[in-house]
């Protein structure tokens, strides 16, 4: 098993962009507040730089907001 404690500052960064363009059209067309947790964001932004693939039973949360991660 992998355990990566230090991120990274992309990880970080391509989860906050890819967040807030989630985000952003929510709160303007009075869609309320995001759904959707930054942490999902971050476990894909890990993969989509760090991993291979991601392995999820959800794979529409991912593929909107991250479109060349491949999901397993």
């Amino acid at each position: 098993m992998c355990r990566d404690f230090d991120l990274g500052e992309q990880v970080w960064r391509t989860a906050a962009t890819a967040f807030a363009t989630y985000a952003h059209p929510r709160r303007s067309s009075a869609g309320g507040s995001p759904k959707r947790l930054l942490v999902d964001f971050l476990v894909a932004a890990h993969a989509s730089l760090c991993a291979a693939r991601l392995m999820t039973l959800d794979s529409s949360r991912y593929k909107q907001n991250f479109p060349h991660l491949r999901i397993v």
